[in-house]
């Protein structure tokens, strides 16, 4: 296994995952701040609204561009959305765990959940979703 995390094919693609993870993450935390700062939304209700924006441009660069898979979209994007589901829960119970439990300021605590997301989310896709590439 550890092979192959460091062949040059997963390098690239984490690479390229990398890229459109920024993009994402700047599209994400864009929508969530200024849900929260401009319009006082609640971080409980901005976070998931921000994370369903990136998420969506995700797939598509992942699918297309990452991946460069020709699967089934209709397979690939519900193991997408599984897979996001299960990073975006994870990085959304360690959001309010530290805003809550621990008082961290609540646009760090963004900041601190996103690596967890975005590593379970290449793992998670590049094992279970878009595996033949």
């Amino acid at each position: 296994m550890v092979s192959k995390l460091l062949s040059i094919g997963w390098i690239k693609q984490f690479f390229k995952f990398g890229i459109v993870g920024v993009i994402n993450t700047g599209i994400t935390l864009l929508a969530v701040y200024i849900l929260m700062n401009l319009f006082s939304v609640s971080y409980k209700i901005a976070n998931p609204i921000g994370y369903i924006l990136g998420f969506v441009n995700s797939f598509f660069f992942n699918k297309h561009w990452t991946f460069k898979s020709t699967g089934s979209i209709k397979k690939e994007s519900f193991m997408f959305v599984v897979i996001a589901g299960v990073s975006y829960l994870l990085q959304y119970g360690l959001v309010i765990f530290l805003v809550e439990s621990l008082r961290v300021e609540q646009n760090l605590a963004q900041l601190i959940g996103m690596p967890f997301y975005t590593a379970l989310g290449f793992v998670g896709n590049k094992l279970f979703n878009f595996k033949n590439k």
